[in-house]
């Protein structure tokens, strides 16, 4: 090409894209690679005659729509017990003998079976699609024993392997890692099989660096020959999903940048050990590239590590034993201690993890009526970090005068909490509600004040849930929502504007999450029709769609909205602040058993016609009482008929008035993420 005199032009790029690649060839053609990102890009082209050069600005809009074309489901398989069959279910097939079939049997599954590719914007991850399942397999790997005591004969497993298929084409199968692809240094280390628990850490914006924590063991532990973890030699592994490259360690956690690129992975590395020998092998923190395959240990950083929050910035991190706080900088591995907030005791690596994240019923010693199910203790905002500790929970004697106890259970219950700020290496404790010092299990005659539950944070302002044992035999807690203001000096022992303040007693059912959608956050209170004081089929949900940006607010203002019904929610894209983008979704029993979308206003419909009427509980399946539904705009709902009866699994998309329906009718649960 040439310019006006003929002289012949050439291009440079002078400035790359932001989130992208560019380069241009001979005739001024420019080729654009994205990266996954969503949003406005620019670049800089340099164009010379060989006397003078003018720069040119190109302008870039990034668009991505997301694919989701089934749904997921899972069943208990008869065939090997704490296993599962996953089933596929295709929501635009109408016809119920071919719009389901069962993918997989024998499955172990963990936090999260799917891997999701997504696009960032400047604030949020957008999901765009599933793309495979990660599971882990054991039944090749049977063999009967015969138990010590009362000899029984039963089936044992002495090996996993793990496994991942294509969500598309679920034929599409392949081993992640097994036992045998051990490296010959992990296995000097006298390790030989894989556990069955593992765990996930998805990158949505660049899914080929995605990981999973797996343990590898000398031999797995047979319960029945009275064996257990913790005397078997045991080896942490981070394994890169994509190829099955591994490191020895514990996942602290991938850091992307800010265009969704996995830059490197902070692992705290630890030698093989038995629960004796823990205390004695080496351990440090180590840096690693993305893909694994270069590690440099950081420079006095001795001691197992675990993740506390995180940031744009830094890492938070506690050390066992101490309580100290500790900083990474993300832009020069650095790790600094953090000055003007601890952690309210020596850190223990097990009693400070107990968290309480199952279904109806129990977990350990927590039990979905004492204790608020899926408790979210750190959100981030940019460069900040807000990070809730839920201190002096004794699990020796259950809380209570007396050892009270109601349905058969008994409480036990952190009874303090406290909230720490962290930015850069400097804390600041902007709550708390106890001395501040946790006790742990000398801590049977505090008396119980508030644990909390974070939900959003909007410009320093957090919106939080509370809850407190009081020993009532007919309200056994009392329960708060409301706003807590970070913005300040001082330590506060109080919220400054409390929405919900009432006594319940128990959570299963009653306790709704908050959850911040969009520019409004849903705010759920329990009530009951007709005057009426108990009983499920009277209860009702007040729910309070709250502006986001104004925390002043109190639920009887004029510009808080209050619609009614069971709520769930549908996300479409997610914030590290606790604000997603998606649909609210409604479930009222009193108006025919309908699902609305309160977002839109839509109605989904009425599952099942011949049902709806005696349809008495509706749960969505993610984890207890949680609310989230679905994503990328399909969701699913699980409702009962009769307490214990044989659930429906119910199906919708959260654009599509009237899309409701039934999938199925049967005891499974849907797989959400």
């Amino acid at each position: 090409m040439t310019n006006a005199g003929r002289a012949r032009l050439t291009y440079e790029i002078a400035v790359q894209p932001v989130h992208g690649t560019a380069s241009i060839d001979t005739d001024g053609t420019i080729t654009y690679t994205a990266a996954n990102y969503i949003g406005d890009d620019r670049l800089v082209v340099a164009v010379s005659d060989g006397t003078n050069t003018v720069d040119a600005t190109v302008d870039i809009a990034l668009q991505a729509e997301p694919v989701f074309d089934y749904q997921f489901y899972r069943v208990e398989n008869p065939e090997v017990p704490g296993t599962w069959q996953i089933v596929r279910y295709d929501p635009n097939d109408d016809n119920p003998a071919s719009n389901q079939v069962v993918v997989k049997q024998g499955a172990i599954l963990s936090n999260k079976v799917f891997v999701m590719s997504g696009a960032k914007t400047d604030d949020s991850m957008v999901y765009l699609k599933r793309e495979y399942a990660v599971f882990q397999e054991r039944g090749a790997f049977e063999v009967r024993q015969t138990s010590d005591e009362t000899p029984v004969e039963y089936a044992f497993y002495s090996d996993t392997v793990l496994k991942t298929f294509d969500a598309s084409n679920t034929n599409a199968e392949k081993v992640i890692y097994r036992g045998s692809m051990l490296s010959d240094e992990m296995k000097a280390q006298g390790v030989a099989v894989l556990g069955t628990q593992y765990k996930l850490y998805t990158t949505e914006s660049d899914i080929d660096n995605s990981y999973v924590q797996l343990k590898a063991f000398d031999s797995l532990p047979d319960l029945l020959r009275s064996e257990h973890e913790g005397e078997k030699t045991q080896l942490p592994l981070v394994v890169r999903i994509s190829d099955s490259t591994a490191v020895v360690g514990r996942m602290i956690a991938p850091i992307v940048n800010s265009s969704g690129a996995v830059e490197k992975v902070l692992i705290n590395e630890v030698g093989a050990y038995t629960d004796d020998t823990l205390d004695s092998v080496a351990k440090t923190l180590k840096v690693c590239n993305a893909a694994l395959v270069s590690c440099k240990p950081i420079p006095d950083s001795d001691g197992v590590y675990y993740l506390l929050a995180r940031n744009d910035a830094m890492i938070y991190m506690a050390r066992a034993g101490e309580q100290t706080i500790y900083a990474y900088s993300v832009a020069d591995d650095s790790v600094s201690v953090v000055t003007g907030v601890q952690y309210p005791a020596p850190y223990d690596g097990i009693h400070h993890q107990i968290a309480y994240n199952g279904g109806h019923g129990g977990s350990g010693i927590f039990s979905n009526l004492y204790n608020m199910p899926g408790v979210v203790d750190t959100l981030s905002d940019g460069d900040i970090s807000y990070l809730l500790i839920n201190y002096n929970l004794d699990t020796q004697d259950p809380a209570g005068e007396g050892r009270y106890s109601s349905h058969g259970m008994d409480p036990y219950v952190h009874k303090n909490a406290m909230v720490l700020t962290l930015t850069g290496t400097r804390g600041r404790k902007v709550y708390d509600n106890g001395t501040g010092i946790d006790l742990m299990n000398e801590s049977d005659d505090i008396v119980p004040s508030y644990n909390m539950s974070l939900a959003a944070v909007k410009n320093g302002h957090l919106f939080l849930e509370a809850s407190r044992f009081n020993g009532s035999e007919t309200k056994d807690f009392h329960y708060l929502a409301g706003w807590l203001d970070t913005n300040t000096e001082t330590t506060k022992t109080d919220l400054d504007n409390t929405l919900i303040d009432k006594d319940i007693s128990y959570f299963t059912s009653i306790r709704v999450p908050p959850v911040a959608v969009g520019e409004h956050i849903y705010v759920n209170e329990d009530t009951y029709l007709n005057g009426e004081t108990s009983g499920s089929s009277n209860r009702v949900y007040n729910v309070y769609k709250i502006p986001i940006d104004n925390p002043a607010l109190t639920k009887e203002d004029p510009a808080v909205e209050h619609v009614t019904g069971r709520m769930y929610f549908e996300r479409s894209a997610y914030r590290t602040s606790g604000i997603y983008n998606g649909n609210v979704l409604l479930w009222d029993r009193h108006n025919k058993g309908m699902v609305i979308n309160a977002t839109t206003g839509e109605i989904m419909g009425v599952a099942t016609e011949d049902v709806d009427e005696r349809v008495s509980n509706v749960v969505a399946d993610r984890v207890g009482n949680r609310t989230l539904a679905g994503i990328g705009g399909l969701f699913g709902l699980h409702m009962t008929t009769t307490h214990g009866g044989t659930p429906f699994l119910v199906s919708g998309q959260s654009a599509a008035a009237g899309s409701l329906k039934s999938a199925n009718q049967i005891n499974g649960s849907w797989i959400i993420d």
